[in-house]
């Protein structure tokens, strides 16, 4: 009987051991199936991405800001002919005088000719190339921020622009 009470226990102990080695494997699995606790370094990867976008982001809109704030709508600039100054404007007009003398480009903002409220950004045949890329690709509607001199010409503002750092697409 002995011998047979010890041969229980051995197969109770090699039976443990099968059941042992059963729950080691399935939490194996089951681990594979669950993320894990510490993320990889791509995650740390895109954080810092995701970081350098938001503060890229939050500079544009506190520039903006400034920007806006700092603008003059087309119907104040009369208040400041003769000083250079921002004005901020909807593109509403776009005038290439191929056959006027200097052959100039006037773009009107916010006002089309004749109305005096416009603001009339005059660019001549000599410094077209300097802004070719901006005005070319300008669109009706467009916002622009354009900074010059105030003049006044015929009852309407006008801002002469010869290079591109003058005008700024929204």
């Amino acid at each position: 009987m002995k011998d047979s009470t010890k041969s229980k226990i051995e197969e109770a102990k090699e039976g443990i051991g099968c059941l042992f080695v059963l729950i080691i494997v399935v939490l194996v699995i089951f681990k594979g199936c669950f993320p894990s606790d510490k993320p990889d370094e791509s995650y740390y990867e895109y954080d810092a991405r995701q970081e350098q976008y938001e503060a890229m982001a939050d500079q544009a809109e506190e520039d903006k800001g400034r920007r806006d704030a700092s603008a003059l709508s087309c119907e104040m600039a009369k208040d400041f002919i003769g000083e250079t100054a921002q004005v901020k404007g909807s593109v509403e007009n776009i005038y290439y005088a191929n056959e006027t003398s200097g052959s100039p480009t006037f773009i009107d903002l916010d006002f089309e000719y004749p109305d005096e409220r416009r603001v009339t950004i005059i660019i001549w045949e000599e410094n077209y190339s300097n802004v070719a890329e901006i005005v070319d690709n300008l669109s009706y509607g467009d916002i622009i921020f354009v900074t010059g001199k105030l003049e006044e010409y015929n009852g309407a503002v006008q801002i002469e622009v010869t290079d591109s750092d003058q005008i700024e697409l929204e």
